[in-house]
Order: C-alpha cells, then structure tokens, then sequence
C-alpha cells in the first residue's frame, strides 16, 4: 500500500508545471477548509416548539467571537487570489491573448461548478415544495445551503477586473492602493459613527479589492515573503487589530454575527485589513519553510488533491449541513441540547463526522465537473468586439444572480419556490461568459 501511494505522488509531483507556486495552493486549500470547519463547528441544532430549528453559537456566546479571529480567512484567500490571477492575466497578455479570452476561462471554470450547484439545490427545493415541506423551514435551509454563494459573486467580480487592476497597479502600485483606502477608510468610519450600515455598501468590492490588490504587490516582489518582512508586518497588524476592536468601537467577530448591527466582513472594514496583514505576515514568515516541505511527494499529492475539488467542497459544505440534519431528524437520531452545554460538546465530534462523510459523497459526485470545467476552449470565430461586449455583460449579471440568491436564499417566492430572477440571472450571465470563449482569439 505504501509503495502504491509512494509511486502515486511521484508522478502527481512530475506532472506538476516547475514554474507553478507550489504554497499558493497550500494556501488556498488551507483557507477553505477553515472556512468549511469554521462554519460547521458555529452551526448549532436546537429545539423550538417540537421542530428542528438552527442558530449560531456566535450569537449564544459573545467569547466564542474571538476564535473567528482564526477562521475568517478570506482576506487570505483574497491575497491567493491576486498573486494567482497577477501570474494567470500577465502569462496569458505576454503569449498575444485577450482579455475577453481571459476573463472566460477563469470565470466559466468559477461559474459553471456554481451555477449546477445552484440547479441541483433548487429541484431539490422544488421536490420539497411539492413533497408539502413547511415554506418557511424550506427559506430557512435554501437561505443555509446557499450562504456561501455570496464569496462567489464578490471573488468572481474582483478577479474578473484583474486586466484593469493590475494595469493600474502598474502604472502606480502605491497610488492604487492609497486610492482605494481613501474610499474605504472614511466610509467605514461613516458607518460606526452613523451605527448604519448602507454607509458602507461600496466597501464590498472596494475592501476585497483592497486585499486582492495586495496580491499583486507579493506577486511582483514588492513585498518580499520571508520572516524579515512577515514578522513586523504580523506584529504591526496585531496590534492595531486589537487597537480597533478592544479599544476602538468595532466589534471582535471577524464574521456576520446574526442580529449584530455593524459587521466586520459585511461589508469589510478597516479591520479586516488588520487582520489580513496579520494573516499575510505569518503566510510570508514561513513561506521558505512551506515551499521545501511541499517538495515532499506525498506532500504535495496532498494539497495538489485538496485543490482540485476545493471549490466543489466550498459549494456543497453547507448543503452537507442541510441534508445531515433533515436526514438525522427524519431517522430520530439527532440529539439536542442546549448549545454549548456539556451535552452539546460531547455530541460535537459525531456532527463533524457525519457533516464530513456527507460532504464527502458530495464531492464525489460533484467534483468531476469542477476539474472539466478547467479545460480550455477552443476559439470557433475570432470576433473580438463580439467577445469583448458578451464578457463585459455576463460576468456582471452572473454576479448580480449569485448575489440574489444569496440574499433571498435558493428557495425562492417563484412558482414551486423557485427563485426566478437570481437563477435567471446567472443563467444568462453564464451563458454570455460562456459564449465570450466562442469568439475571443485564444494565445
């Protein structure tokens, strides 16, 4: 057994491109499992009146807001995110390619996983509703499954602008970034001194922007990885992390605590940049380390697997969290208790267990689609107009469509409870994006 998974991992480690990051993708499979751990373990079964209902533990005990400092790792996953699409837009603009063309293959291969998700939930919704389940418990678990789908519409947005932000961020690294923080800084303020979030509604593109922005920085070695840089950087964050939100007025929580007025990621704060210079301090620190170790084989056959059904695990976690429960509670088998009593915790490692055997049938499943979604697409017709007008419509409306289904849930008020205008949306988006491909000449 040992020499079959030894023999495994050498030729995964000979397939893999020299020139590829190898810590990039340790990083990002890294931060979606926090993200999917995190929002497993805050997920908390209770009782009301006889039926299964659900809460956050975040919003039973305001201590458990600290271990959100560890688990909100999207601003990192952000920063991945910018030195990834850097190097993907700069190699495919020196080979002679287009942005259109670009724009298609690193949106079609985010969407399309996404948007099966997003049609497989809603028959499943569909089902129920015809099955005569409960309407408002059915907006309750369509809201659940598709909570993630909002990290979608933003990633997909931001990276989608990486030929204009890294233009700009050529012609001024510094002056890119002063800019988007003159807008974000005051309006955050605005919000804490008003106590009203719409202040602060822009910051939802221009925060991860922020941070995607930075990427680019670490891409071109204007910030170099390595603990003489990582050190201060973390320690420089840690301190005005805990200035902002022990002695300032925003909150500890790094995630959406349900019934709190100001949120930290909702839309993002000048404390998610503490937090994330933090994060890319200790990433940059142990960078050297990271990279000798994911030499190793096995190592790196590891991570390699984990990246490959990473997005299909991060759109199917929280639906793994719907069917455990509707499948315990129908069976008679889920136990509840009180959160956080000594019950609820010795009752916790079963539930992690359970979420992670369903979602590992998902992934199964489902994963297959993620990685054909990666393959290229040859072009049919070189009309760049044609391309450039059908990637400039659909990544923005498959954008807007994911952001409605995650604000009104993937049950919907349409007939049968289907979400007419968030699913048609990315449908259209979608297929515009898909079509861009058709047209744009490929490198």
């Amino acid at each position: 057994m040992a020499r079959i998974v030894s023999d495994y991992a050498a030729r995964v480690d000979r397939a893999t491109p020299s020139e590829r990051d190898r810590y990039i993708d340790l990083l990002r499979g890294v931060a979606i499992l926090a993200v999917v751990v995190g929002h497993w373990l805050a997920v908390a079964v209770v009782a009301d009146d006889g039926r299964i209902d659900g809460t956050s533990v975040l919003e039973v005990a305001d201590w458990t807001h600290w271990f959100t400092w560890l688990f909100q790792v999207m601003p990192i996953f952000f920063l991945v995110g910018g030195y990834a699409n850097a190097t993907s837009w700069r190699r495919h603009r020196d080979a002679g390619g287009t942005w259109p063309a670009w724009l298609h293959r690193r949106s079609v291969r985010l969407l399309r996983p996404t948007a099966v998700f997003a049609a497989a939930a809603i028959a499943v919704v569909v089902g129920a509703h015809l099955a005569g389940v409960d309407p408002a418990l059915l907006d309750q678990a369509g809201w659940v499954a598709g909570i993630a789908l909002w990290f979608l519409a933003i990633y997909i947005a931001v990276a989608g602008a990486t030929p204009l932000s890294y233009h700009l961020h050529e012609r001024s690294r510094l002056g890119t970034l002063l800019a988007l923080a003159a807008v974000l800084v005051p309006l955050d303020i605005a919000r804490i001194v008003m106590v009203e979030p719409v202040w602060a509604a822009p910051n939802f593109l221009i925060g991860w922007a922020l941070i995607h922005q930075v990427g680019y920085w670490w891409h071109d070695g204007a910030v170099p990885a390595g603990p003489r840089t990582g050190l201060p950087l973390a320690g420089l964050g840690a301190v005005a992390l805990l200035g902002l939100t022990v002695v300032g007025p925003w909150p500890v929580a790094m995630v959406d605590v349900p019934g709190a007025v100001i949120q930290n990621s909702s839309p993002p704060s000048v404390v998610l940049l503490a937090l994330v210079a933090v994060q890319a301090g200790v990433a940059f620190s142990v960078a050297d380390a990271a990279r000798r170790l994911l030499e190793r084989p096995v190592v790196w056959t590891v991570v390699a697997s984990l990246n490959r059904v990473v997005l299909t695990l991060f759109l199917w976690h929280m639906a793994a969290v719907v069917a455990a429960v509707a499948a315990l509670h129908m069976s008679g088998l889920v136990p509840v208790h009180e959160p956080l009593s000594a019950p609820w915790w010795a009752w916790r490692p079963v539930w992690l267990l359970t979420l992670a055997l369903v979602a590992g049938v998902l992934v199964a499943i489902f994963a297959p689609l993620e990685q054909r979604s990666a393959v290229a697409m040859t072009t049919r017709h070189h009309r760049p107009r044609v391309a450039g007008a059908l990637a400039g419509i659909g990544v923005p409306v498959a954008c807007i469509g994911l952001s409605q289904l995650t604000l009104g849930g993937l049950a919907g008020d349409g007939p049968l409870s289907i979400p007419v205008l968030g699913a048609g949306l990315l449908a259209v988006g979608l297929a515009a994006t898909h079509g861009a491909g058709r047209f744009a000449p490929q490198p």
